[in-house]
């Protein structure tokens, strides 16, 4: 579900998790998921959301989109559209 900070910004567990510029307060991964908002550096969320809301999903082409492609790094997703087509491929860090 949405966390966030003292300035009412929200995001998703998988959407941090997964944006390239989000900073985290501890070691974070898929076993060891995000449990509040202070495992979130706020500063870092803010710029990542400012900077996502200048990208388009390649899928539903909706602002917002901060999850980069890993192989050519040229187009971005929203975390639940490149999931639900299948690109989000899960791999131990």
């Amino acid at each position: 579900g949405p966390f966030g900070g003292q300035r009412k910004l929200y995001s998703h567990m998988y959407c941090a998790m997964f944006a390239p510029r989000i900073k985290f307060t501890r070691d974070v991964h898929p076993e060891k998921p995000l449990e509040n908002a202070t495992d979130v550096v706020e500063k870092s969320l803010l710029m990542e959301h400012r900077r996502g809301m200048q990208l388009k999903c390649k899928i539903c082409n909706k602002p917002g989109a901060a999850i980069g492609c890993f192989i050519c790094s040229r187009v971005s997703f929203h975390f639940p559209c490149a999931q639900l087509a299948g690109l989000v491929e899960w791999h131990r860090w």
